[in-house]
């Protein structure tokens, strides 16, 4: 991902949201949890291979068929 792009803000809320959770809905601290979404979202966008780039689907180890 260039500097110039960024992951759309949707995302970002959406997975900051996400994190939040999964802490345990702490109070405070929100923007802790959009820089780390950003910068998740920003990590995925440049691998390729990572299962929350849209049109991308993870590869589920250990699945049988």
């Amino acid at each position: 991902m260039s500097i110039d792009e960024k992951p759309p803000e949707d995302r970002i809320r959406e997975r900051a949201y996400a994190l939040w959770e999964e802490d345990g809905r702490p109070e405070g601290r929100p923007e802790d949890y959009w820089n780390r979404a950003r910068a998740e979202l920003e990590a995925e966008a440049d691998d390729p291979t990572s299962p929350l780039v849209p049109g991308v689907l993870p590869v589920l180890s250990g699945a049988t068929s």
